[in-house]
C-alpha cells in the first residue's frame, strides 16, 4: 500500500471527541506474511472559531498502532496422488514401484518469486533411496498467473521446483491455489526392506519466507513365499503308473507385499516323465503360466502376480517310465 496524505479540517468544541477512519485498499505488490504499519497522524489546530490564521497554531503528533494488517501466509498439503501398483494400499510401497506426489499450496492475493521444494528419502550416509524423480506445474487456479515456465531441479536428495514471480488477483482460497506434482520410483537399495519408511517432506518458498506443506511416510513392504510339494502315490509304482504332484505356492507369515514374476524350475527323476497337458492351476492361472512349459528336464512354471493372503496351487501328472529306466527300489523324486 502506497504512502499517502490525507487532510482533514474539523472543527471541535469545547467538551466534544470526533473520531474519524479512512480505508486503504492493499496494492498488489505485497507478499505474503508483510505486516503493513501505519504512519503516524500529525495533527495541528489554533484556539479561534473557524480555523483563523490569527491564533496560535498547536501541533501534536499521534503515534499509530504499529501494525494495521498482516498480509496472509500461505496454507498447503502434501498428498498421495496415484502409484503404479494396484496391489499395494495405502502408504504402503513397493520396491521399484512408481508413485505420484501432489504439493498444494493457497496464497493470498499479491505476488511473490516461488520455489516448491521435496526433500526425499535417504539413507544415514545420504544415499537416495528414489530415483527416476521428475517435477511438473500439475495445476493451478483461475486467480493464479505465473510468469514463465516452471523448471525442476534435483540437488542431492532435494527436488526444487522453481515457478518464478506468480502474480495472485482476489478469489477464492482454491482460485488461489497451485498444485504441483513430483514422481519417483523406489529403488533396489536394501535398506528399501519390509518395513522401512520413507519419508517425504514439501516446503513452499516465497519472498519473506516459507511454509511447511505437511510430509507424507511410506512404508515399505516386500513378499515372503512358502513353496510346499507333495505326490500321490509314493509307493507300488509299475511301468506307466500315473504319479500326481501338487506344489502349493502361498505368502509366508511374515509376507507383507505382493509378489510378480515368480518363476519355478521344476525337475525330476528321469524315469518320471511329465504330462505337460494336464498341468493345472488353482485358482486358475494365467495364459503365460501354462505356456511356460518347455520339452526339457526342467520344466518352468511361471507365475505373473501373487497377492498378499492369495496362493496357487499348481497340480501335474507324471507318467512311470520304460521299464528298463525303473528297478525295485528306485526312489524317483520331483524337486
Amino acid at each position: 500500500m502506497t504512502s499517502q496524505k490525507v487532510i482533514l479540517l474539523l472543527p471541535i468544541s469545547d467538551s466534544s471527541v470526533t473520531r474519524f477512519q479512512f480505508e486503504g485498499l492493499i496494492s498488489s505488490n505485497v507478499y505474503p506474511g508483510l505486516q503493513i504499519s501505519d504512519a503516524s497522524y500529525n495533527l495541528t489546530y489554533v484556539g479561534l472559531t473557524g480555523c483563523s490564521n490569527e491564533g496560535r497554531e498547536y501541533s501534536l503528533i499521534v503515534d499509530a498502532s504499529p501494525v494495521i494488517a498482516n498480509v496472509e501466509l500461505p496454507t498447503g498439503s502434501v498428498t498421495l496422488y496415484s502409484s503404479s501398483l494396484s496391489q499395494t494400499s495405502g502408504m504402503n510401497i513397493a520396491v521399484k514401484e512408481t508413485v505420484v506426489v501432489h504439493g498444494k499450496a493457497q496464497f493470498p492475493p499479491g505476488q511473490s518469486n516461488v520455489n516448491i521444494t521435496f526433500d526425499l528419502p535417504t539413507t544415514n550416509t545420504n544415499v537416495l533411496l528414489v530415483e527416476n524423480i521428475s517435477a511438473v506445474l500439475y495445476s493451478q487456479g483461475s486467480a493464479v498467473s505465473v510468469s514463465s515456465q516452471p523448471e525442476s531441479i534435483v540437488d542431492g536428495s532435494t527436488i526444487t521446483l522453481s515457478l518464478g514471480l506468480i502474480q495472485i488477483s482476489n478469489g477464492e482460497k482454491s482460485d488461489r491455489e497451485i498444485v504441483t506434482a513430483i514422481e519417483f520410483t523406489v529403488t533396489t537399495h536394501s535398506a528399501n526392506k519390509d518395513g522401512a519408511s520413507l519419508g517425504v517432506q514439501g516446503t513452499s518458498y516465497y519472498e519473506g519466507g516459507s511454509v511447511n506443506l505437511g510430509s507424507l511416510n511410506f512404508n515399505v513392504v516386500e513378499p515372503s513365499i512358502s513353496a510346499i510339494s507333495s505326490c500321490d502315490p509314493t509307493s507300488h509304482l509299475e511301468f506307466e503308473a500315473v504319479v500326481t504332484c501338487t506344489i502349493n505356492v502361498s505368502h509366508a507369515l511374515d509376507s507383507s507385499g505382493p509378489l510378480f514374476g515368480l518363476l519355478i524350475n521344476v525337475s525330476s527323476s528321469q524315469a518320471l516323465n511329465a504330462n505337460t497337458s494336464s498341468l493345472t492351476c488353482s485358482p486358475e492361472c494365467s495364459q503365460s503360466t501354462l505356456d511356460s512349459l518347455i520339452g526339457d528336464d526342467i520344466l518352468h512354471l511361471f507365475l505373473d502376480v501373487l497377492n498378499l493372503h492369495e496362493f496357487t496351487l499348481f497340480t501335474l501328472e507324471y507318467i512311470v517310465g520304460p521299464v528298463e529306466d525303473v528297478h525295485p527300489v528306485d526312489t524317483l523324486q520331483i524337486h
